[in-house]
């Protein structure tokens, strides 16, 4: 049988969602955001459970959070789509806070993958493996403090 409609792409699941992935229709997803420049981190993707230990009056039991972090997410300004948002995946945290990325440094996303689901309001959803700072000098590591060992 025939099938009729755009195809747009394999699903793959990223930060425990599935998405159609889009890259393969858009050109170069890098040139259609524009020059970046950093807002915010709006929040930690976490992984939530139930407490089974305490429940609700309703039946439903109250979430906590596990632990574990698949992600997080940033604003940032498009000079192209003046807002967007973009889910980090592959990127400690403590990796993002060493850059020193601050409002207004203009930023980079490696290996942006553009997807779309039809759950919710139907639009696209960026992520990126990491985000780097453009033009600015990579810190250097902190050195550490030195140890004095005394010998008798």
């Amino acid at each position: 049988m025939a099938r009729y409609g755009l195809n747009l792409g394999d699903k793959m699941d990223i930060v425990g969602k599935q998405y159609r992935i889009l890259n393969d229709v858009i050109e170069n997803p890098a040139e259609q955001l524009g020059e970046l420049t950093f807002i915010e981190k709006v929040r930690d993707n976490l992984v939530y459970e139930d407490d089974l230990s305490q429940p609700n009056g309703d039946g439903t039991y109250r979430q906590v959070a596990t632990g574990e972090m698949l992600g997080f997410d940033v604003a940032l300004r498009s000079k192209v789509h003046k807002q967007v948002f973009v889910t980090i995946t592959d990127m400690p945290l403590s990796a993002f806070n060493d850059l020193g990325i601050k409002f207004g440094d203009k930023v980079s996303l490696n290996d942006i993958v553009v997807t779309y689901s039809q759950v919710g309001s139907g639009e696209a959803k960026l992520f990126a493996s990491s985000i780097s700072k453009v033009g600015g000098q990579p810190q250097a590591p902190k050195p550490k403090p030195e140890q004095h060992n005394e010998q008798k």
